[in-house]
């Protein structure tokens, strides 16, 4: 999702004629629609059972409020300063180059983790136990099932900050 958000951007910054703004916005349903998904789900990875509504909350406010504020400001003010294509092909690069180094750990990072087929028999995602009624010690005594989730926790955390700009 970042390396298409640095493609686009690049892309924004060799635009000559606004038509061609047309075809490179076909990225945006495909970025922003993968973003917004793997930021919501990756959030309820990451919570705690029973969180997870709050810390998508927290992580939508994130994107939502601050991201686009500090984008706003932040990439308005390099934007009168340096110029459009300044911007987009800097933001472009940058994301890009983050791409490859976010990649780049995540692979690092799966490599040093244990075997995943081993992982999974010692930390199961979903078990079932059996739990036999208290209130008969017969052989006989019905046998309930109580279904156990166990979310394996993420190594790392990332945060993206979402830069808008509003040309008048």
């Amino acid at each position: 999702v970042i390396a298409t958000f640095g493609l686009r951007f690049v892309l924004y910054s060799f635009v000559w004629n606004p038509w061609m703004f047309l075809p490179i916005e076909v990225l945006q349903g495909l970025t922003f629609g993968l973003f917004y998904t793997t930021m919501a789900s990756y959030a309820s990875v990451v919570a705690r059972p029973g969180t997870e509504a709050t810390m998508q909350a927290m992580v939508g406010a994130a994107f939502e409020g601050v991201g686009i504020a500090i984008g706003g400001s932040m990439g308005g003010a390099i934007f009168f300063q340096y110029g459009g294509q300044t911007l987009f092909l800097v933001l472009g690069i940058f994301n890009l180059i983050f791409s490859v180094v976010f990649a780049a750990t995540n692979w690092g990072i799966n490599k040093c983790q244990p075997d995943t087929a081993a992982y999974h028999t010692h930390y199961p995602v979903l078990s079932a136990e059996p739990i036999t009624s208290e209130l008969s010690s017969s052989d006989a005594a019905p046998v309930l099932m109580r279904s156990r989730v166990q979310q394996p926790r993420p190594a790392i955390i990332t945060t993206s900050l979402n830069l808008s700009i509003t040309i008048n």
